[in-house]
């Protein structure tokens, strides 16, 4: 008799265990995923890293030219853009962060990066 009586509770039991094992699986490819893009969000940030810092000894080793004679000063470049380094805004008006290019610039317009 009792074991009539534990057939439907074991039934039960098996749909929560199945349901419990479906949610690991669930979450271990998910975790998987996560790694995925962490590991190539790095390598992506390496790869960027390494470029900019070839791009900055290229421009050091690189050797000044003078102005010409009657082209303008530092902060005119002939394009209507200017320099300014003390707000991070280049020619370009592509602000900078630590060095990097952010994309921004004040008074920019536009969808939002996100």
């Amino acid at each position: 008799a009792s074991g009539a009586a534990a057939a439907p509770g074991n039934g039960s039991l098996t749909t929560v265990i199945s349901s419990a094992l479906d949610y690991k699986r669930f979450l271990d490819r998910r975790k998987q995923m996560i790694q995925q893009q962490v590991e190539n969000a790095q390598q992506a940030s390496a790869v960027a890293r390494q470029q900019y810092q070839q791009q900055q000894e290229t421009r050091a080793q690189a050797p000044a030219e003078p102005p010409a004679q009657g082209e303008g000063s530092d902060s005119d470049n002939g394009d209507g853009g200017t320099a300014d380094p003390a707000h991070g805004v280049g020619t370009t008006g592509v602000g900078t962060l630590g060095g990097v290019p952010s994309g921004w610039s004040p008074g920019a317009v536009g969808p939002v990066k996100a």
